[in-house]
């Protein structure tokens, strides 16, 4: 009864694929619909410890810098609980094409017996980085008890007020999508000392702005890892350069072209709202000997002599 609580659909409910085996497992009669139930409703079944409260649901845009764009969206909603106990409540946001937006959770919510209010805030950022005007609808809202036992949970549990996502905060930076790479000879030798690639970014603050991913050759596998930051104004039209060493270039013999993938850029003022690109520039057509190797040591072979020869 608590799983059918849970699954917030209304009866007659359909009992399919009943099978009937013997002692040694064969089949000996198989019902693909047998059966089906009263018009039951899912408020009739039981539930255990707490219940989302299915119609409580309300939402809200929170400026909390009072400059005109909403930091995040709340959703508002209330939990009824048998007894005092502590629970972690969780959730996600998804656009009107059904692709997750962000994600959010309260890991010690405390609930007093009876009707509590409570509220899930999804990240501004995400919302504007996303690009994708409202209605949003909150969905998979899991409600754990203090085991981890799923007390209650809401898959299609609220669709919001059409928001657009330039009512939420940029982020802090953003990819342009931007990209250009070169080969930089330091010392002139006509070999690279490194491969840079250029990334467009456009801060909404100044400061600084730090990016890393990793390099691979053309058929997947890794060569290497980089980061670096800069000191930008906000505006657009900026760069973050991304060097990666020529000598362990050279040294993996893969000519490309390379590609830079799981690219993280983010703004120090908050490093856990950056942004993404799993796959984000693929380089020109470089050999490996065009880049700077490494100092090879030749070591002499020395032979001993034992009895009998050498």
């Amino acid at each position: 009864g608590r799983l059918l609580r849970q699954s917030r659909k209304d009866g007659p409910y359909r009992l399919r694929a009943l099978t009937v085996e013997d002692a040694s497992s064969t089949v000996v009669n198989f019902l693909s619909r047998p059966y089906t139930t009263t018009a039951y409703t899912y408020g009739q079944f039981e539930w255990e410890g707490a219940t989302l409260n299915a119609t409580s649901y309300s939402d809200a845009g929170v400026d909390l810098d009072g400059d005109g764009a909403y930091d995040y969206l709340r959703v508002s909603l209330s939990i009824t609980a048998t007894q005092a106990a502590t629970y972690t409540l969780a959730a996600d946001l998804v656009d009107s094409a059904s692709s997750l937006i962000t994600s959010t959770q309260v890991t010690t919510l405390t609930l007093a017996s009876g009707s509590n209010s409570t509220h899930l805030e999804f990240p501004g950022r995400a919302i504007y980085l996303n690009r994708v005007d409202g209605p949003y609808t909150v969905t998979r809202v899991l409600l754990l008890d203090a085991s981890g036992t799923v007390a209650d949970q809401q898959m299609a549990a609220h669709a919001t007020r059409p928001y657009t996502y330039t009512a939420f905060s940029k982020p802090l930076v953003s990819l342009t999508g931007s990209y250009q790479d070169y080969g930089q000879d330091s010392d002139g030798d006509g070999k690279y000392d490194r491969l840079v690639v250029v990334i467009g970014v456009s801060p909404s603050i100044s400061g600084t702005v730090v990016a890393s991913g990793r390099l691979l050759d053309s058929s997947g596998r890794e060569i290497l890892w980089s980061t670096s930051n800069a000191s930008l104004e906000a505006g657009t039209g900026l760069t973050v350069t991304l060097p990666f060493s020529g000598t362990i270039i050279n040294a993996s013999t893969r000519s490309g072209p390379y590609v830079l993938r799981d690219l993280y850029v983010y703004h120090t003022g908050d490093p856990e709202q950056g942004t993404s690109a799993a796959q984000a520039h693929t380089t020109a057509a470089y050999n490996y000997w065009d880049f700077q190797g490494g100092m090879r040591v030749y070591l002499p072979v020395l032979f001993r002599q034992r009895s009998g020869g050498w």
